[in-house]
């Protein structure tokens, strides 16, 4: 258990410093093609979204891999598989709750911090709510194994999507205004997340057909899902 918790923490910090750096790439450029104008369009629009993040499934990562640790170690996988289910549905009706509310209210929250032209931002942004919150369920689960490597593989593939598909995006609208160009990045932060989650679902179906579970949980959903939001 020592070696595989050590070679979880060494495949998560060698992906934090990659994502680092991809950060770095990313950045740079970024500015140089957005300009003042689209960097100010571009970061208006995520403490609105981080705040949101925030409350959709800050705390649910850690309480899906506690409960399937738990579950785990009693023998009882139809519980964790469950528990991941339980959460999966919970934060879908949230994720799409959210990212419904973001896009809705994008004009109104513009106008509130007297940028109208960075409606185009929050609307841009408003699917990762969802994409997000399904990730974190996925993560949570295979860290409640002690399999940290889909946490790593995902990580990396969002932060390389997001270098691809917003600088891209950025590059191609430009020629339409600085606010339109942000947008444009921000979308691409939205595929980089669908990307992430693409990946990790992959891996998902991957253990779930290398290790088959037979049998029921010794919980209910009720009951489950409710320990779950309590945790969280």
């Amino acid at each position: 258990m020592k070696n595989k918790l050590l070679r979880g923490a060494v495949v998560l910090s060698l992906a934090g410093i990659i994502c680092k750096v991809i950060g770095v790439l990313y950045r740079i450029p970024l500015a140089n093609l957005l300009g003042t104008a689209g960097m100010s369009a571009y970061q208006m629009a995520f403490p609105v979204y981080t705040l949101l993040l925030v409350v959709s499934s800050a705390g649910m990562p850690a309480a899906v891999s506690r409960l399937t640790a738990a579950r785990a170690a009693r023998g009882d996988m139809p519980g964790a598989r469950q528990g991941l289910r339980a959460a999966s549905i919970s934060l879908f009706a949230v994720g799409v709750v959210g990212g419904a509310a973001l896009f809705a209210l994008s004009g109104v929250l513009a106008d509130s911090l007297m940028m109208p032209s960075a409606k185009w931002s929050f609307a841009a942004i408003s699917p990762s709510l969802l994409f997000v919150a399904l990730i974190a369920a996925l993560r949570g689960y295979f860290q409640g194994l002690h399999r940290m490597t889909p946490t790593a593989v995902s990580q990396i593939v969002e932060q390389a999507a997001k270098l691809v598909f917003s600088l891209a995006l950025a590059y191609e609208l430009a020629p339409y205004g600085s606010d339109i160009a942000a947008a444009g990045a921000l979308l691409g932060v939205s595929i980089s997340e669908l990307a992430a989650l693409i990946i990790i679902f992959i891996m998902y179906l991957n253990e779930s057909k290398r290790n088959k579970v037979i049998g029921k949980p010794n919980a209910g959903m009720k009951s489950t899902m409710h320990s779950l939001w309590r945790t969280a």
